[in-house]
């Protein structure tokens, strides 16, 4: 695994490898008194990592310390400076909470350990996996296609594949090479050699060139976790956002209408001393536009509050707003209502000064 994480780092448009174990979703452990195994996340420094944000304390640099998430938080009762047992391969350690943090991982339940820690328990495990970090703008199927250029075929794609060639030797080195993926994937076979007698002539061959066992694309499995509750969320929002709109607009309406036959006398003196209907109309949306602005700013803070209690309670995660994007919505918030009030005051275009001086 050292020497090819050293390899990969040198294909062009990788950012960064780091030594894994377990594969991505691989490793699990029983957490004693707890009827919820968990996932454990690995690193030997977690400066390396990129996604993993505390939400409170610091990250494990121990080998007897251990991250959580906040669903187990929650879960167990338990917190910084409290302690949890592990048990894996029937041996178990205790580990010191140093902080936590939220994931949507092993159902939100999962452990972050260094790698000595993880070793405590997990002690016959070796380094199986390597994740790699992509520089911006370099696809998965462009790193891949150097992968593969440098190291082959990955044993999935092999399984996946019929033997071909055109050669007799070709074919059954082609055969051979998925016989020996089956023996790899399958019964954890490290290393095979084959030698075979075909009309005299002697083929040999051996596992040497299946390095890779398979490539998993982390955010592409998250994209396609999410992506139908993405989906289901965006369809539910756009609707919500029409009838919200449509309501506010009717309230804004009745407002502006109710104003309006209130202040109708001085509406008119108004547009006797000179005011046009213009003028009167940005008034009315005016007039409107501080109890707006104070409304937006208190739902706009409201939101970091009740989207995090959203995900929370949904997903076991805490969810984060986008500052930038709750700014934008509030300003389309605010130019929606005046608007909205603005169009509704048309209706002081029918006040007639000549009207009110008959009545």
């Amino acid at each position: 695994p050292y020497t090819m994480k050293e390899g990969i780092s040198k294909i062009p448009g990788v950012r960064k490898a780091l030594i894994s174990y377990g594969g991505i979703f691989d490793s699990y452990v029983s957490v004693k008194g707890s009827d919820e195994r968990a996932m454990m996340t690995v690193y030997d420094d977690y400066r390396d990592s990129e996604n993993i944000k505390l939400l409170e304390g610091r990250f494990p640099e121990q080998d007897n310390e251990v991250l959580i998430t906040v669903k187990r938080q929650k879960m167990e009762d338990i917190g910084i400076g409290d302690s949890i047992v592990l048990e894996g391969y029937g041996v178990e350690a205790k580990y010191v909470i140093t902080g936590v943090t939220s994931s949507l991982i092993n159902n939100g339940v999962g452990v972050y350990l260094t790698t000595d820690g993880y070793l405590r328990t997990m002690f016959n495990d070796r380094p199986s996996a390597v994740s790699v970090y992509l520089e911006d703008g370099v696809t998965q199927e462009r790193f891949e296609q150097e992968l593969t250029a440098r190291y082959g075929k990955s044993i999935k794609d092999i399984l996946n594949e019929e033997p071909a060639g055109e050669t007799l030797e070709e074919q059954i080195h082609s055969l051979a090479e998925q016989k020996l993926a089956v023996l790899i994937n399958y019964y954890g076979i490290t290393n095979a050699d084959y030698a075979i007698v075909s009309d005299d002539e002697f083929i040999t061959g051996n596992s040497s060139g299946l390095l890779i066992k398979d490539v998993t694309s982390f955010m592409g499995m998250a994209k396609q976790q999410m992506g139908p509750i993405a989906d289901v969320t965006k369809a539910v929002s756009i609707v919500m956002m029409v009838i919200i709109s449509v309501v506010v607009a009717a309230i804004l309406g009745l407002i502006v209408s109710s104003t309006i036959k209130r202040q109708r006398k001085s509406l008119g003196i108004m547009k006797g001393l000179g005011y046009s209907s213009k003028d009167l109309m940005t008034q009315l949306a005016l007039k409107t536009m501080p109890v707006t602005v104070v409304s937006v700013i208190t739902g706009a803070l409201l939101t970091k509050y009740l989207y995090s209690i959203f995900w929370l309670s949904a997903f076991g995660i805490m969810g984060t707003v986008n500052t930038s994007v709750t700014i934008a919505a509030s300003a389309v918030l605010t130019v929606f209502c005046y608007m909205v009030t603005y169009i509704c005051a048309g209706r002081v275009k029918a006040i007639s000064v000549t009207e009110l001086m008959t009545e």
